[in-house]
């Protein structure tokens, strides 16, 4: 299901599939089938993390699973300040798409 050849992309809908799938913390409730595309990049230091369909919804790690496990926390966070201010929750629409260059 993760793309694996140049071109080849992980729509909104498989991307929901896997993140449904995926484990979530003790105590973090959430929509079932909803998720969101994380990107998690090395800073030299740790790891940051982000969720492109979540404008400002950030966080980081000392490893990549501390920064994914942060950014789930940040996630239930932002959806629940966007629930308390009776703002519409953004539908997932991120995808993930392996392009190969030449270098």
């Amino acid at each position: 299901m993760i793309p694996e050849a140049e071109g080849e992309m992980l729509s909104p809908k498989a991307l929901r599939s896997v993140l449904r799938r995926a484990d979530r913390p003790p105590g973090l409730q959430s929509t079932p089938g909803v998720g969101f595309l994380v990107v998690i990049e090395s800073t030299g230091s740790g790891f940051s993390a982000y969720a492109p369909d979540l404008v400002g919804c950030v966080s980081a790690g000392q490893s990549a699973e501390e920064a994914e496990a942060s950014m789930r926390e940040a996630i239930h966070g932002y959806v629940e300040e966007l629930r308390n201010a009776c703002l519409p929750i953004p539908a997932p629409s991120a995808s993930v798409r392996l392009v190969n260059v030449n270098v």
